[in-house]
């Protein structure tokens, strides 16, 4: 993205408003706004993928950018298989996306984001169909990037073109594909890089309710093994 403008605006459109709800959203946020690719690493409910794409909308509505790109590794139990799930490339892939589409329709209504659907204005693009593409004045989101494998990792960085932002999402303890380690391979290489952002959040972010939070805290405990209970005497 272009080096000026690099002060952080937080997303108003008419009566809506998306403000961070914590000093790790507002980091993230900032983060967004001043670098070209930013990745946020971290447990559901923290809102990566919420935030990524309502500043993608506020940045198409800006005219920074002229398209939105969704895309994520399509996994399910043997593989990216879209071909049997019925309707269009879009009615195949909305199940997998609607988070992104949650995002989109806190700052657009329902029929601004079919329009823009129609127009190709937003695509939807899975991460196995991106080969050989370059995306210029695009904001890409990608979510649930931990099943991604370095490879495909790279296959979308480099699909980045002039003019474009990049948010790459993913929380590493969802894997589905536990040979997938490109995020963990993507920090080691580019951690450092100029205009290239690592957010990470952690329980302690989670926005939900209250009981998601008390839930992660007790599900991710190191399993210790089997607990002894006394035998009733």
């Amino acid at each position: 993205m272009s080096k000026k403008a690099k002060k952080l605006d937080f997303v108003q459109r008419e009566r809506v408003h998306v403000l961070p709800r914590n000093k790790q959203q507002e980091e993230y946020m900032r983060a967004i706004a001043r670098n070209d690719i930013t990745f946020g690493i971290g447990p559901a409910g923290t809102g990566k993928t919420f935030l990524a794409a309502a500043m993608a909308a506020q940045a198409y509505d800006n005219g920074d950018v002229d398209k939105i790109i969704i895309c994520r590794p399509i996994v399910e139990a043997c593989g990216e298989e879209l071909g049997f799930l019925p309707g269009d490339l879009n009615e195949k892939c909305d199940p997998y996306l609607r988070p992104i589409f949650d995002g989109l329709s806190h700052v657009w209504n329902d029929s601004d984001i079919q329009s823009k659907l129609r127009r190709g204005t937003i695509e939807i693009s899975p991460l196995a169909y991106m080969r050989g593409r370059t995306f210029v004045k695009s904001f890409i989101l990608s979510d649930e990037m931990q099943n991604a494998v370095s490879d495909q990792i790279m296959m979308l960085l480099t699909r980045f073109g002039e003019g474009s932002k990049m948010v790459i999402t993913g929380d590493p303890t969802q894997r589905d594909r536990k040979s997938a380690r490109g995020l963990e391979d993507a920090r080691a290489k580019l951690e450092g890089c100029p205009e290239i952002k690592f957010v990470d959040f952690n329980i302690d972010h989670v926005v939900r309710h209250n009981t998601v939070t008390q839930i992660l805290k007790r599900w991710m405990v190191p399993d210790i093994g089997p607990r002894l209970v006394p035998t009733p005497v």
